[in-house]
């Protein structure tokens, strides 16, 4: 018998991507949503048994967009799950219909309860006739703390949606609604924030990554250009060149030997890839050009 499958809607920023906890994988089939500005466009396809809006500290956009989402299936069971600890915003979620608010670390004991209660939502749904609901939405209290951001805080999903697709190609403008924005406000603010522009983010990023992989035994460079989201070998090698001062060959050479860890060190430390935020990459240590 096939699992239900609940949509999960990873709304976190300040982590690198949200953590799932095994008993979710235990019970149902996990839909990540696409575009999590637009959850609703998920239900074009797909029934979901319930909805996971796994959060850090949200904002109020973000909060009245899961409660949108709740207004348009109000039959669908909803959890909620943030870092942020607030009577306020328990309440709020409470009252806007969603089945059970979390504060992240969750015990199991707590999260095995929401579990039952989506899977017994979902069963009770199956066997029931169709009916119509319909919710009030409540509006946020004033007292739920929202608080002030950074631009390196508002520009925190651009910087992990890069590290998250590298291999693949990336629209500014995609971006730019992450971190709701328009696309010239967005360019503008990179550019003022991290002192490169957001296209020069992408390539030292993927340069970086690039450097990472090389380092591996074996490593193909034509296998390594595509992997970092390169089609075109011959650009990979003008990029390389430019940002590294050695072809990638050269830079493969290098590796080979041992007194070469100080030249090394002056690459990793010129590409210059902002983290965002203050939030490092995993395995910072092995990685070029971080910080």
């Amino acid at each position: 018998m096939s699992k239900p499958i609940i949509l999960w809607v990873d709304l976190t920023v300040t982590t690198r991507e949200s953590e799932l906890s095994p008993l979710f994988e235990e019970y149902f089939n996990i839909q990540p949503c696409t575009d999590d500005r637009h959850p609703e466009r998920e239900f074009a396809e797909k029934t979901f048994a319930g909805v996971c809006f796994d959060f850090d500290y949200p904002d109020r956009h973000l909060l009245r967009q899961a409660a949108d989402l709740k207004r348009s299936f109000p039959s669908v069971p909803m959890l909620l799950m943030t870092l942020q600890h607030s009577e306020a915003l328990a309440v709020w979620a409470y009252r806007n219909g969603m089945l059970d608010y979390l504060v992240k670390p969750i015990p199991n004991s707590e999260l095995r309860r929401s579990i039952d209660r989506v899977m017994d939502a979902h069963k009770l749904k199956n066997g029931q006739t169709g009916r119509q609901l319909s919710l009030s939405m409540s509006d946020l209290p004033n007292d739920v703390p929202v608080p002030s951001r950074s631009m390196e805080e508002k520009l925190a999903p651009a910087i992990f949606y890069v590290q998250k697709n590298f291999s693949q190609r990336i629209y500014s403008d995609v971006v730019a609604r992450r971190c709701a924005m328009s696309p010239t406000h967005f360019s503008r603010a990179f550019k003022q924030t991290f002192e490169i522009t957001f296209q020069d983010y992408q390539l030292r990023y993927r340069i970086a990554e690039a450097c990472r992989q090389l380092r591996s035994p074996g490593a193909a460079i034509s296998d390594v250009s595509y992997g970092v989201g390169f089609s075109d070998a011959s650009y990979f090698a003008r990029v390389f060149k430019r940002y590294v001062g050695v072809s990638a060959s050269e830079y493969c050479s290098m590796l080979e030997t041992t007194d070469n860890e100080v030249w090394l060190r002056d690459i990793s430390d010129g590409l210059r890839v902002p983290d965002g935020a203050g939030v490092h990459l995993d395995d910072t240590a092995s990685r070029p050009a971080i910080g």
